[in-house]
């Protein structure tokens, strides 16, 4: 399915890309992959399934456009350090008394 999904990304991207090349944009934009691995995980098994071929294409199509619509700026230097701090249990979960 990441395969399927990184496959359907990149035909997205050429046309998201197309759409804002001659906006003024301050970031790049690229697609959503956690939406497009839930949009493909619903969708594209029906898509693949369908014995029409106008249906089937369509189906696609949708799932492509879908796709296009969801994206996210790229940020760069965009990190934060993350805080490590362990949490400390007050007790031990496997010893605990329900009573």
């Amino acid at each position: 399915m990441s395969n399927v999904a990184a496959v359907a990304c990149w035909e997205a991207q050429e046309t998201v890309d197309e759409a804002r090349k001659l906006k003024a944009n301050k970031y790049y934009y690229h697609i959503n992959v956690n939406h497009a691995i839930g949009t493909l995980k619903d969708r594209f098994i029906k898509a693949i399934l369908e014995p029409n071929t106008w249906a089937r294409k369509y189906k696609v199509n949708r799932i492509l456009w879908l796709l296009c619509h969801h994206v996210v700026p790229s940020r760069p230097g965009r990190s934060l350090p993350r805080n490590f701090i362990p949490r400390k249990a007050k007790f031990r979960h496997n010893r605990k008394s329900n009573c």
